[in-house]
């Protein structure tokens, strides 16, 4: 909360509650209040809150350590040594489980950099004193930089992410278009030697049936017709199976 020794005007100090809420500027009567957040650390979603108060007569007063603008400078060097830090784990994050870790951390500090930014271009925009946007500029740039950075590692994690996730969708693709067409072929020669081994298990029973004192040609004719029977079938399963395919291409091609 905002520390309640500040002589602040009751427009600023009603519009701010016990929780801190957003990254934004509160000005009235020429006093300026900051409402900014500490960099998150390990992409925990709470915020810490420090208040910079800037009075009508230009001067500085923080509720974190230190005087002035001292805190607001140790606000953005923990800011940049995450995105330091960042940078350095981009290079070595070359698994998903390492990428979404680096998106953890990198989405979270993205916004809060970005929103730390717009806090201060607001206050320069509310407040028309040359001296203040000059000690707000180099905060405002640090700060552009550092949103910057953080951006362009949650685009690049992200795309690697997305190039591994389509990587192996599609080696999975290729496993089972394999898997697929290794059992259509079984598929194909079990139906060719199906109707054969039908035919041999019937004969082969122990029956007196009168073709055990045919000739040695019943077996080949025998076996002829069950391959004929067996090819007849898988003829028919394949073509059953192109003209399924067929009337899906023409459906889709409907559809578009």
């Amino acid at each position: 909360m905002i520390p309640q020794i500040w002589e602040l005007p009751t427009e600023i100090r009603s519009r701010v509650s016990s929780q801190s809420g957003r990254q934004r500027a509160l000005t009235h009567d020429g006093h300026l209040v900051l409402v900014l957040h500490a960099a998150p650390v390990n992409g925990e979603r709470d915020r810490s809150c420090v208040y910079f108060w800037r009075d009508d007569k230009g001067e500085w007063s923080n509720s974190g350590r230190g005087g002035e603008l001292s805190t607001m400078l140790t606000l953005v060097g923990d800011y940049a040594k995450l995105a330091d830090g960042l940078e350095t784990a981009q290079e070595t994050a070359n698994e998903a489980e390492s990428l979404y870790r680096l998106l953890e951390i990198a989405s979270p500090l993205h916004r809060a950099s970005r929103n730390f930014f717009e806090a201060l271009v607001q206050a320069k925009q509310l407040m028309d004193d040359n001296t203040l946007h000059a000690e707000l500029q180099e905060y405002c740039d640090q700060m552009a930089s550092i949103a910057r950075t953080t951006e362009l590692i949650q685009a690049d994690a992200k795309h690697s992410l997305d190039y591994l996730v389509a990587r192996e969708s599609r080696v999975q693709s290729a496993i089972n278009r394999e898997q697929a067409l290794s059992a259509h072929r079984l598929n194909i020669l079990a139906s060719v030697f199906f109707p054969i081994g039908t035919i041999a298990a019937v004969f082969g029973m122990n029956m007196h049936h009168g073709f055990e004192h045919y000739p040695a040609w019943l077996f080949w004719v025998v076996l002829l017709v069950g391959m004929a029977v067996g090819i007849a079938i898988s003829g028919f399963v394949l073509g059953f199976r192109a003209s399924n395919f067929e009337d899906l291409v023409d459906l889709d091609a409907d559809t578009e």
